[in-house]
């Protein structure tokens, strides 16, 4: 069943090269003339299933959407794809022994996955043990399981920055710490800064979703918004439909400019794809759309309307300090 499972994933026309990379490292007859995704999926699994199992969690981890940015103190000094480690081993061992001492077992794996414009790393790892109800045939019993996640954490050669996805604030402050340390030498090249800011649909309104000028993009909408409205109490506003601003000028309304915004929720169409992405931003650090190829795109539409907040020089600020995120 786990074989049917894994096969049927990746045995497509969409992985037939990179396929095609895994049997010829692995020395598996690809001679054929005639032969499918899915046959060669097949014989790798009969030879090294846990290469075929490795691009089956990597392709699904490339939906991942929810991520935090750590943007380097001195912007200046980043590092290329190539000059980046790639032996792992102590990095590994330290995070071996932060997910010991947090009782979530031992074995983490680290597996380096390079996308357009970005070094993905794969951390698995264990996590806190679980008890659940199971069947025994007729019988209800327990089941006592540690269960296995994968955390992602991708480098940024061009803006000089770490982007985390996982799940608590005890690991985002690990890997933060650890990836810098033995990965750049330093681990505290990264800090928690700003990135993003909502400001822009204040101060222009619609065109902060002009797009005609970007390739790659054909329109854009905001489908959500949520601020917080000044006064003697706290008043939270959400606005949603099919086009904020659409909605909005036929009221004869706008965002109000004094409110702040916490977070923005946009419908982006690439030229690429059929239909349209969702994409969504929290301030300061968290943002939420696909990775590669896509994400070059819209980071340069955030990049070039003001969405991404830039600056010479990232002043240092105290990571630890961090609170518990939306």
């Amino acid at each position: 069943m786990e074989a049917l499972h894994v096969i049927g994933t990746v045995g497509n026309d969409e992985n037939f090269d990179e396929l095609l990379d895994i049997a010829q490292r692995n020395f598996i007859d690809t001679s054929d003339l005639e032969l499918t995704a899915a046959d060669l999926a097949v014989r790798i699994w009969l030879e090294v299933p846990q290469t075929l199992e490795r691009l089956e969690r990597s392709n699904s981890l490339q939906r991942r959407r929810k991520f935090e940015s750590l943007r380097a103190r001195r912007p200046e000094d980043g590092l290329p794809t190539e000059g980046i480690p790639r032996d792992f081993l102590d990095l590994e061992q330290a995070l071996d022994d932060w997910f010991g001492s947090r009782k979530r077992g031992v074995g983490c794996k680290i597996i380096r996955k390079d996308g357009p414009g970005e070094v993905r790393f794969l951390v698995q790892h264990g996590q806190l043990c679980r008890r659940e109800p199971s069947r025994k045939g007729v019988e209800s019993t327990c089941t006592f399981f540690r269960p296995e996640k994968t955390d992602v954490v991708i480098y940024d050669p061009s803006r000089n920055e770490l982007r985390i996805n996982t799940s608590t604030l005890g690991e985002l402050l690990a890997y933060r710490q650890l990836f810098g340390l033995h990965l750049f030498g330093d681990s505290d090249k990264f800090t928690y800064t700003q990135k993003y800011t909502l400001d822009p649909l204040k101060e222009l309104g619609s065109a902060a979703l002009r797009c005609r000028d970007l390739a790659g993009i054909e329109w854009i909408r905001l489908r959500e918004v949520e601020y917080s409205v000044p006064g003697r109490s706290l008043l939270i506003e959400r606005l949603k439909g099919d086009d904020v601003f659409i909605a909005l000028a036929d009221r004869e309304r706008r965002i109000p400019p004094e409110v702040e915004i916490k977070s923005a929720v946009f419908r982006v169409k690439l030229e690429s794809v059929k239909s349209a992405r969702s994409v969504s931003i929290r301030p300061p650090n968290i943002a939420g759309y696909g990775r590669g190829d896509e994400a070059v795109i819209i980071e340069q539409w955030l990049q070039v309307r003001g969405f991404i907040v830039t600056r010479p020089t990232v002043e240092y600020e105290e990571t630890e300090q961090l609170v518990p995120r939306a």
